[in-house]
């Protein structure tokens, strides 16, 4: 986690009253929110701070093991169903992190899978055995992904200039009805970020 490097866009905000789930898992794993006014905050760092220091937890168990750059793309739930009363769940996945840079599928088992992926790109990825009932299937197709229809743009500066003017933070700034920006925000002390 290289905070100098990282950049956040967006799904960062909190608003504890409304979110007090993540806002104490938040406090639990000792990540710092940034008051943005009305209530809201931002995790310093963005939102990736979260999964970065729970991933650090989880890892404390010897039991746990994190895989990344991998693609789950089947998921079957009658592994050993009448072998024994200790069900398994088969996980079958395309792993990129090989050090030679090839992809490989794999598989592994586990006592439970959780999906952390909205749920139209949860449908469209991922083969499930047993399939989903059609009802679920078309809810989940039908489930928009917040943010997914929007472009996002970045500008990093050597330093904060627009602050040399302004008594506050950009914050939720209108910048354009009609144009390709419509609200642009102050990231942190060189980065404006817009949608």
């Amino acid at each position: 986690n290289d905070s100098k490097n990282s950049i956040d866009l967006g799904a960062s905000w909190i608003w504890p009253e409304s979110n007090p789930n993540m806002d104490q898992l938040a406090k639990k794993l000792d990540v710092e929110k940034i008051s943005e006014g009305d209530g809201a905050f931002r995790f310093k760092d963005g939102s990736q701070t979260i999964a970065l220091k729970l991933a650090e937890k989880l890892c404390s168990n010897e039991n746990v093991k994190i895989m990344l750059q991998c693609s789950v793309y089947s998921i079957l739930d009658s592994l050993n169903k009448k072998a024994s009363n200790n069900k398994k769940v088969e996980i079958m996945f395309s792993n990129k992190s090989s050090p030679e840079g090839v992809e490989r599928n794999e598989s592994m088992e586990a006592d439970a899978v959780f999906i952390a992926c909205p749920p139209r790109l949860t449908i469209e990825k991922i083969s499930f055995q047993p399939p989903f009932e059609e009802g679920m299937i078309n809810a989940m197709k039908s489930c928009r992904t917040w943010m997914a229809q929007q472009g996002k743009f970045i500008a990093v500066y050597g330093s904060a200039f627009w602050r040399k003017k302004r008594q506050r933070k950009l914050y939720w700034e209108r910048v354009s009805v009609d144009g390709p920006l419509d609200m642009i925000f102050d990231n942190n002390d060189r980065i404006i970020w817009g949608f």
